[in-house]
Parts: C-alpha cells; structure tokens; sequence
C-alpha cells in the first residue's frame, strides 16, 4: 500500500496465541496483536510477547552474522553456534516458561538444515528435533503448529495432495542430515515449427514455436519481431536507443523465456486470432510448473502446468500477444 505516496511494505506469516487468548500475528515488521483477550481488533503492534510472568523477544537482524537474537525475560539466549531462528521463530510457550522455536542451520550452499529447538524459561535446551523432510519446495514457516500440551506437530504434504500430521520427538542430539529425497525429472522433447505451414491455424501455431525457441536459445532478434503484445508494467520499459534484441536478452534474465514441448488444444478466437494452450520445457525440471506461491499449501493450490497463449494477425503477420511468464 502506499501512505503520503510512500509504499510501505510488509508480510504477514503466521499466527499464534497470547496467554489469554488474544490473536498474534507474525509479521516482516514484529509481532502484531490483532484481536484482544475479548475479540476486539486492536491491531497494535507488540514491543515484546508477555506469557506466564515472563517475556520474549526477536531482536533485531544482525547483517554480520545474518542472525537474529532471542530475548527471555531481557536476557539474550545463547543458541547453538549454527542455528539461525526464522523472523518468526516462537511455535508456542508453555504455562512453565518453555518454548519452542524454529530455525535452520546452513551447512552448505545448497542445504537448509530446518530445525526445532525446545528451551525452559531459564534457557536450558531440553531437546532439538529437526521436521521430516517434504519431497517439494515448501514454505518452512507454514506446517508446524505448538499443540496445548506442549507438542510440535508438522503437517507433512506429499506430491499426491495428501497429507499426513505428524508428532515430533525431541532428543539431546540430531544425526547428520540426510539430503531430502528428490523424484527425478522426465526431460521433455521441443516441438519444432512446421516446415509446410499452409493454413492460418499452422502459420499462427509457427510463430508461437519460433517466437519462444528464439527466447530459450538466446536467438532474440528473430524473437522480437513476433511479440506484438505488452510487457507487465513492473518491467521496465526499452531505454532510449536500445535495441529490441538487447531488450528482450535483459527481461529473459528474469522471464521464462522457455521452449514449448507441446500444444494440448487450439481455439480459434476470431478470423484472425488463436488461442493456443501450451506446456513449456524446463531443461532440469522437465514439465514448467507454477505452484502455489509464497508459503502458500501446494495441497491447496495444485500446480498449474497448462498455459493459454493468444496468436494474432497483425499487418499480416502472426504475433505473439502475451508475454513469457514471470514468477516472483
């Protein structure tokens, strides 16, 4: 939202129970209290989270060690030297002052070791637990609940949409980390323009292939001549003087700039426009899927794996009316 024409920016990621049943909500920017003990809507941020006579605190993001620190009842908590509470690491607080919180050790480039820690109110660690792995990229900070006898409990998806809700146990030690098992992806063959197009349908389905085999091998200047629709506006526009190649090798950094593998269905729009549905190529992950976005529960949102593009005559010549797909 904007606010004096300033944009402010924030993120809400879960939510979580005061002590007598006030509505938390964590956030980019601290921990906000949305409804009081009685249900009304405060919305008012919280300095610090008060539970049984004690407090507890995130501090501030330290850059250097790219950490943030816990505070119990003012004090700082000493943590395991490689453990790295999330922005919001508080799963629950129990009547006696101990917590749970998460975190992630990072022992290597490619893997996040996600983590559990169980503390007391006078920060003694009572057991370490690490949450089993899920065969998807999911948002960390959305499967885990604190139930009210003091348990941590992850709901557990799979690639089917099932689910599973698991118990976690804690223990004085974790063994090493496994990698997380991965399903191997089928490579998927491009499809290749026809080389006797004769109707307006195949003319049209020509430009389509062209246009997005041009994109994925870096052929820009015989791709920008076929796009004849608008970029989203939160790409930048061509600078002055700059060439359409140039352009198009630029916005590619960040679109999917993909080969298509196949044409599932065609519809004919109008005398000169086509509506052709395509699935794209990823050369590592085979079939180009969008999933559910930013934290959001695969099993709620499944993939989408199926595109519409729109192909229109335009000065008789066959366009490309929609963009190569972004995700943020």
């Amino acid at each position: 939202m904007t606010v004096d024409g300033m944009l402010v920016g924030n993120a809400a990621f879960s939510l979580m129970l005061g002590e007598a049943g006030e509505l938390l909500l964590y956030t980019l920017n601290g921990v906000y209290e949305l409804l009081d003990a009685s249900g009304t809507v405060v919305s008012q941020p919280l300095e610090v989270m008060s539970y049984y006579g004690h407090t507890y605190r995130v501090g501030a993001f330290d850059q250097v060690t790219e950490r943030s620190s816990i505070f119990v009842d003012g004090t700082q908590l000493d943590l395991p030297a490689a453990f790295s509470p999330r922005q919001n690491p508080f799963l629950g607080i129990n009547p006696d002052g101990s917590f749970a919180l998460m975190g992630v050790e990072h022992p290597s480039s490619d893997l996040w070791d996600m983590q559990v820690l169980y503390v007391n109110a006078s920060a003694k660690l009572l057991g370490i637990s690490r949450p089993l792995p899920q065969l998807f990229i999911k948002q960390f900070d959305h499967h885990l609940a604190f139930g009210p006898d003091g348990s941590v409990y992850q709901l557990l998806s799979f690639p089917d949409h099932s689910v599973q809700i698991v118990r976690l146990g804690f223990s004085a030690q974790l063994p090493p980390i496994q990698e997380t098992p991965t399903i191997p992806p089928t490579p998927l063959a491009t499809l290749l323009p026809s080389t006797s197009a004769v109707t307006d349908e195949e003319q049209a389905r020509n430009a389509l292939l062209v246009f997005f085999a041009s994109l994925s091998s870096g052929n820009y200047a015989d791709a920008a001549p076929l796009f004849g629709g608008e970029i989203e506006e939160y790409f930048r526009p061509p600078e002055a003087g700059e060439t359409a190649e140039a352009y198009w090798a630029d916005i590619c950094l960040s679109l999917w700039c993909l080969p298509i593998a196949e044409v599932t269905s065609t519809e004919q729009v109008s005398a000169d426009e086509y509506l052709f549905y395509v699935i794209f190529a990823h050369p590592e992950w085979g079939r180009f899927e969008i999933g559910a976005c930013c934290g959001g529960d695969p099993a709620a949102s499944p993939p989408v794996w199926q595109f519409a593009y729109p192909v229109k005559k335009i000065d008789g010549v066959w366009m490309v009316m929609r963009a190569p797909l972004y995700t943020p």
